[in-house]
């Protein structure tokens, strides 16, 4: 601002409110005064917030039989809907995405956790297996979750006879 023509500008601040949104935004500003035409300025925001997957837990132990849970939610406002895709992409394949495989945040819903369901079938070894399982979506970081099986056989010696004769 240059009062009365001067070569000395005078300084405006502008600022910008802490927000949860992602995306940078943009204002137009218009500077304006009796008699003098409008000049309009245009403010871009450098946005601090970082949109992420965020889950509840970086592992769940799951057991055999039996569902087990973790929860996912983003770390900012999203633009639009964005889809979290969550599968089992290594390890053993007794451990299965059961319900929340794709799971839907809003510019309304992204800051809620939502749930996601693991299941580990019944087998017959008795070893504890493990699967990682990814949190994906367009555009952001993956996100992994280690599943760990708590197997519920047990090794065993099994005979057919508690006693046998042996003949000489």
């Amino acid at each position: 601002l240059r009062p009365g023509g001067g070569s000395a500008y005078q300084t405006g601040t502008l600022a910008e409110a802490t927000d949860v949104c992602a995306p940078d935004g943009s204002a137009t500003v218009r500077c304006s005064a009796a008699g003098l035409s409008n000049v309009d300025v245009t403010a871009n925001e450098d946005d601090d917030d970082t949109l992420e997957i965020e889950t509840r837990a970086a592992s769940v132990d799951v057991p055999e039989g039996s569902p087990a849970t973790f929860d996912v939610r983003l770390t900012a406002q999203p633009a639009g809907d964005t889809t979290v895709t969550v599968a089992q992409v290594s390890g053993d394949t007794d451990i299965t995405v059961d319900s929340g495989a794709s799971l839907t945040f809003t510019t309304g819903s992204w800051n809620s956790y939502q749930t996601v369901t693991l299941a580990a079938a019944q087998d017959d070894d008795a070893a504890d297996g493990s699967a990682t399982i990814r949190c994906s979506a367009a555009g952001l970081s993956n996100v992994d979750v280690t599943a760990n099986e708590d197997d519920d056989d047990t090794l065993e010696i099994e005979t057919s006879a508690a006693s046998v004769d042996v003949t000489e």
